[in-house]
């Protein structure tokens, strides 16, 4: 039930015009578009997760570089690892290769192995992935959940509207 879009104009959110679909029972999805675009996956509180038959309980979304689509083919997975992989991209000024490259040297798995389906990884590289992966969908799931709220800065821990400015403090 998670929306899946072609964002053509990269701005991290699927949009009218854009070309979509809706995951299945499964989270598989087909999506036909012919630009280079990245691909998000906007994942609502009505859709289900697979693995145990719940709604997800806070929206999150997560997003793929073009690079990928062109690597994974049919089979592209999105999900935390490869949203990080873009987050490093946009934050770095670097590309797919040396971000996914750096990505699996920080969580200690082959690169092969670091934007792959889980389930059909085994030994070490399975269970780094998948830590590397709870800790990053919490991180994007308070971000988003943060967004969509209308915080005014990053951590809006101080007061009401999010001004991080604490007054009476030296």
């Amino acid at each position: 039930g998670a929306t899946v879009c072609a964002d053509a104009n990269d701005d991290g959110k699927c949009e009218a015009g854009e070309a979509s679909t809706t995951t299945d029972s499964s989270g598989h999805f087909a999506l036909d578009f012919t630009s280079a675009a990245p691909v998000i996956a906007d994942i609502g509180t009505t859709a289900v997760n697979t693995a145990n038959g719940a709604t997800n309980p806070s929206r999150t979304v997560y997003r793929t570089a073009g690079a990928q689509l062109t690597e994974q083919g049919a089979n592209v997975v999105i999900g935390p690892a490869s949203t990080e992989v873009v987050r490093l991209m946009e934050a770095n000024g670097t590309d797919y290769a040396t971000e996914k490259a750096n990505l699996a040297t920080r969580i200690g798995v082959a690169p092969a192995n670091v934007l792959a389906d889980a389930s059909g990884i085994v030994g070490p590289d399975k269970a780094a992935l998948l830590r590397e992966e709870v800790v990053l969908a919490g991180r994007f799931s308070y971000a988003i959940t943060k967004l969509d709220r209308g915080d005014l800065y990053p951590d809006a821990l101080a007061v009401p509207g999010g001004d991080p400015e604490l007054t009476g403090l030296p």
